[in-house]
């Protein structure tokens, strides 16, 4: 759930967790660009599934959602990357 948001990946850290589901969980800075009055960065910690990490790299362009604050950012994987 959440407002739709376009997102660039500036960074990404491995934190050496998991989900209850089993899916590695990354700290990532990201660019919100598209979707806010004002692009600005945030760091959030974000699941990634596998089939998600040939996403993982800076300058990635992707879909995200924004909760009800700028710091709650959860990047849409499952909709890939931003063409």
């Amino acid at each position: 759930h959440g407002k739709p948001v376009k997102v660039v990946l500036v960074a990404n850290q491995p934190l050496k967790f998991k989900t209850p589901d089993g899916i590695d969980l990354q700290y990532l800075t990201l660019t919100v660009y598209e979707g806010v009055d004002t692009p600005y960065q945030v760091q959030v910690a974000n699941p990634v599934p596998a089939s998600a990490l040939p996403l993982l790299y800076p300058g990635s362009k992707l879909h995200a959602k924004l909760g009800n604050n700028k710091d709650s950012v959860m990047v849409c994987w499952e909709e890939g990357a931003v063409t």
